[in-house]
């Protein structure tokens, strides 16, 4: 199999905010945005999608009787242009209603900060660290 990832489906809650948090986080133009009765789906850069369905469906879905943990068990990562920018969504996000988790700072490869979307789903938003080395 050739990897080919370009949907990225997660649960929410509350459909109606989850569609403001992200509108508001992405800057997303109308035609941008596809929505059904149980879902929406933002179309992102590179071909990928976001979409958001309501918890009810999306346990139907992947056949999780017991409903749908809030517990992370994946990190989806935004690559920043530069630090600035990563403090700057870091802003946007906590304004639309994110949870900072962790205040962006330096590692050995890149700048990055942590936070939770309403529905408790983390986020990485990083710029690379550029080395003089190669």
């Amino acid at each position: 199999m050739k990897p080919n990832i370009d949907m990225i489906t997660v649960p929410v809650q509350d459909l109606k905010e989850s569609e403001r948090f992200y509108r508001e986080l992405l800057e997303l133009h109308d035609e941008q945005v596809s929505s059904g009765e149980d879902h929406i789906a933002f179309f992102l850069e590179n071909g990928i999608s976001l979409v958001l369905f309501e918890q009810s469906e999306f346990a139907r879905m992947t056949e999780q009787i017991g409903g749908i943990s809030r517990t992370s068990k994946l990190i989806l990562t935004h690559n920043a242009g530069s630090n600035e920018e990563v403090d700057q969504i870091l802003l946007k996000a906590k304004n639309a209603g994110a949870k900072i988790l962790k205040a962006a700072a330096a590692n050995e490869w890149s700048y990055s900060g942590y936070f939770k979307d309403p529905d408790g789903h983390t986020w990485e938003v990083l710029a690379w660290l550029r080395r003089n080395d190669g």
